[in-house]
């Protein structure tokens, strides 16, 4: 073989090696990149979850059915609830809200279909303590472990949630099958759990 096939072959050979350290980089650093966003929608995910859990199980502390008038649980409804209890130990019984808010208000994001999620005790400042909430649903379950209506709340001996959380921002793109389109991917994290508050009697 002579000098000048010597030499062809060592570059062709030296780019396909150089490519393919190329794209293991890239496969790396995608994979770095997924990786941390992954953690960061977990991250945020896991920060609701905390909240919602430190209230619900709270439903209902420290208040005496024989000397409230009306129901522990005050509204309920999909993407809401509204509900009595001495929340912060002391001693007066508050009023506790919590709502999801309009697809609007995270209008500087890029997804178009992420919301905050609002808690409001008494008649403070709402609070927002979550974002890029895409799927937020909540029901009020009765002892047979059917649903409980607006007609119902009395009867409520547990709470049933679901919650979807996205980034704000896209990474890559997927095709979604039923729109048939290519879109983009928002990397999302799922929670869902049935609380039964201890003052709200179920057995």
């Amino acid at each position: 073989m002579d000098s000048g096939m010597s030499l062809a072959l060592s570059i062709v050979v030296g780019s396909v090696f150089l490519l393919t350290v190329m794209a293991a980089q890239d496969n790396l650093h995608r994979l770095s990149v997924g990786n941390e966003l992954e953690s960061i929608v977990q991250s945020n995910t896991d920060h609701i979850k905390d909240v919602l859990t430190f209230d619900i199980t709270r439903i209902g502390q420290n208040v005496d059915p024989d000397f409230f008038l009306g129901t522990i649980i005050a509204d309920i409804d999909t993407s809401r609830i509204a509900f009595f209890s001495d929340v912060d130990d002391d001693g007066d019984i508050d009023s506790v809200r919590i709502w999801l808010g309009a697809k609007t208000e995270l209008n500087y994001t890029e997804n178009p279909n992420d919301r905050p999620i609002y808690r409001q005790v008494n008649s403070e400042t709402p609070l927002m303590f979550g974002e890029g909430v895409t799927y937020f649903e909540i029901k009020g379950i009765k002892q047979d472990l059917s649903e409980a209506n607006l007609a119902e709340l009395d009867l409520i001996r547990a709470i049933e949630i679901k919650l979807i959380v996205q980034l704000g921002y896209s990474y890559g793109t997927w095709y979604n099958p039923v729109s048939g389109a290519v879109e983009p991917r928002f990397f999302q994290s799922e929670w869902k759990n049935i609380i039964c508050p201890d003052n709200l009697g179920w057995y």
